[in-house]
């Protein structure tokens, strides 16, 4: 199950994963696990908050994204 927001915020500023992995240091493969929804099932405040900075967007949007997609994903 995708985190299709990621990849929404991502296109909207026109970055590729590897934009957005080197904004976050961190390798491409894991951002793209990331967006995936194969990694960090769970994010934590750390990456929460470095999301939101990256991509301008309040830090209670990613945190409703992320418990709309884990919704989904146990559905």
């Amino acid at each position: 199950m995708e985190r299709s927001y990621l990849v929404k915020y991502r296109e909207q500023r026109n970055e590729t994963q590897q934009d957005v992995a080197n904004a976050l240091k961190m390798s491409r493969q894991y951002y793209l696990m990331i967006e995936q929804g194969i990694r960090q099932k769970r994010m934590d405040v750390v990456l929460v908050t470095a999301l939101a900075n990256h991509f301008g967007v309040p830090v209670a949007e990613i945190i409703e994204e992320e418990a709309a997609f884990a919704k989904e994903d146990s559905a």
